[in-house]
């Protein structure tokens, strides 16, 4: 008796379930990613006035012919309108270094996957964007992506990169070379390990195109002459020591995009 009573509970249930399948259907959810998306550009960009005060519609200006840029070193108040956003070798740049009237967004474990959530004096960088107008941005990351695949942290990457040239189409990109670290880390670590930072240096560099993007690879200063950090400019096998950013920020000094003289 008990298993004829199971057996119609169990063709009853097996009805309601058609049944609320063909009224309601089912949907099936694709699991989310845990890596956040780029966030979209929230602010409108201003656009030029299409008619002067008067009514008319202002003439198309002539083209004024411009030699490309080229690296040299930089003028005075070069960094003035230069943001340099990135992780810790970020922060040793803006504490140590030496560019004047620089902007920095800068943390300690900033990543691409982390760029859009972390705040620097009180700003994130989607509103820091409509603060000001920058004419150069300086990017360092790469050695806290590691924990992800180098693939999934370059394509991530790329997006950051899309989504500043959106926000400021004037500004020139430098994309910085991940800082190696030294042959025993690297020797010893599976995830932060030199073979890796090499692999995302060569992905990221392809952005380059020499117009807008250009590509600034730091690693010959401070290697060892077999594709290392130097122990001579550290002590914690990842981070130059204090002393040794004030001549990265005066190699990157003399490696700014400008223009030659007409």
């Amino acid at each position: 008796m008990a298993k004829k009573i199971a057996s119609q509970l169990g063709t009853i249930l097996v009805v309601l379930l058609v049944v609320l399948f063909c009224t309601h259907g089912i949907t099936f959810r694709k699991p989310q990613s845990d890596v956040p998306a780029v966030p979209p550009v929230t602010e409108p960009v201003p656009q030029p006035p299409t008619e002067a005060p008067d009514g008319t519609t202002p003439s198309e200006p002539e083209p004024v012919e411009t030699l490309p840029l080229e690296i040299g070193p930089a003028p005075e108040g070069y960094f003035e309108d230069a943001l340099f956003i990135g992780d810790s070798r970020t922060v040793g740049l803006q504490e140590y270094g030496d560019f004047p009237g620089a902007t920095f967004f800068a943390t300690n474990g900033m990543s691409v996957f982390t760029i859009f959530d972390d705040e620097v004096d009180g700003n994130r960088l989607t509103s820091l964007m409509y603060q000001k107008k920058f004419g150069k941005i300086y990017i360092m990351l790469g050695i806290n992506e590691l924990i992800f695949s180098v693939d999934g942290s370059v394509e991530q990457y790329q997006e950051v990169v899309k989504w500043l040239r959106s926000c400021q189409p004037d500004a020139i990109i430098f994309i910085q070379a991940s800082l190696r670290v030294t042959a025993e880390r690297s020797n010893s670590d599976r995830t932060f390990n030199n073979t890796r930072i090499d692999d995302f240096n060569r992905q990221i560099a392809q952005l380059e195109d020499g117009e807008h993007i250009f590509y600034l690879d730091v690693n010959p200063l401070f290697d060892d002459g077999a594709g290392n950090l130097a122990d001579k400019y550290t002590d914690d096998d990842i981070h130059v020591l204090g002393i040794y950013y004030q001549t990265w920020s005066q190699w990157i000094a003399e490696n700014a995009a400008v223009r030659p003289t007409q």
